[in-house]
């Protein structure tokens, strides 16, 4: 008897049952070319353990994904349509400019769609978007939801001529860009920060004179206070092209199951005259109309030959 079913019913009866099984347990034999280590199971013949990387990407894979996860990855694949929503700042700007390279490299030339709700933000990144969107091979349109103020106005209206739109209840805002002194304050700075936003207004200056064929003088003046607008308004000034925006799923047309009768189908036919045939017929009809009626002709005379006479010698 061994020692763990002596224990087990000597001093623990209530845990004989496990011992019994603990004790008659068969163990799986491990092969002899495995061996355990830290990060798994290693191959004696390989060398090397299964990579942790690969064990990780399984499990992040298998974690569900969130109802707003897949709603944007199919209206990203299927509709090709970039959202850039909020402040537009570094991580924004990255996020649109890496599913608008993903969708170039996926189809290049292919059209896709920038929808912007956004009140501004950084000159530097949008401008950083803004040259994407004119390297790209696959035409951009631009479509403003809501509002769109600031930076996101100049985004507005870099999209693709004839392809640039407006909500009917949205608003556009364009003004000159400023800046709020942070740290020191002194005179070489401030006049070092003044030389910045110079820089980055006449730029706007000069791209919303391009996409809207104005002047640059009156694209200053507009700038020089906040200019807000309507869709209407924006039209008129040349941020959009089109006020609304036809976002809705085109619907199939509806095929047609109903097919004639086989009898119906064959009267049809019969009745049908090829072209040829009709000219035809109404060329003999007019011709035989025209000619005078055939008679017979009279049989000629039989010919009877009078019988050879001989003379008498």
């Amino acid at each position: 008897m061994t020692l763990t079913k002596l224990l087990a019913r000597n001093w623990f009866p209530a845990a004989s049952s496990f011992a019994v099984v603990a004790a008659t347990a068969k163990v799986a034999p491990r092969r002899s070319d495995d061996v355990l280590c830290d990060a798994g199971p290693v191959s004696a013949e390989k060398g090397r353990s299964e990579p942790a990387a690969k064990r990780a990407a399984a499990s992040v894979d298998s974690s569900p994904k969130t109802l707003q996860h897949v709603i944007y990855s199919d209206l990203m694949h299927r509709r090709r349509e970039v959202f850039l929503t909020g402040t537009i700042d570094e991580k924004s700007a990255q996020d649109a400019i890496a599913q608008m390279l993903y969708l170039e490299r996926l189809e290049p030339g292919k059209p896709l769609t920038l929808l912007i709700n956004s009140g501004g933000g950084k000159v530097s990144a949008g401008l950083a978007l803004h040259d994407v969107m004119k390297e790209l091979n696959s035409p951009v349109r631009t479509v403003c939801l809501g509002r769109c103020m600031s930076m996101a106005a100049v985004l507005l209206a870099s999209g693709e001529p004839g392809s640039r739109c407006a909500s009917a209840n949205s608003r556009v805002m364009i003004h000159e860009p400023h800046v709020s002194l942070q740290g020191s304050k002194r005179p070489k700075s401030i006049a070092k920060s003044h030389a910045q936003i110079e820089h980055s207004r006449m730029t706007l200056c000069r791209l919303l004179s391009e996409y809207t064929g104005l002047p640059c003088e009156k694209v200053e003046a507009l700038l020089e206070e906040e200019y807000y607008m309507d869709a209407k308004e924006a039209k008129e000034l040349g941020i959009v092209d089109h006020v609304g925006c036809s976002l809705a799923a085109p619907v199939p047309k509806p095929r047609s199951t109903v097919t004639p009768p086989p009898s119906e189908t064959i009267e049809a036919a019969a009745a049908t005259v090829a072209p040829g045939t009709e000219a035809a017929s109404t060329v003999s009809t007019s011709t035989s109309a025209a000619a005078p009626p055939l008679t017979p002709e009279p049989a000629a005379p039989a010919l009877i030959s009078a019988p050879p006479t001989t003379s008498a010698v």
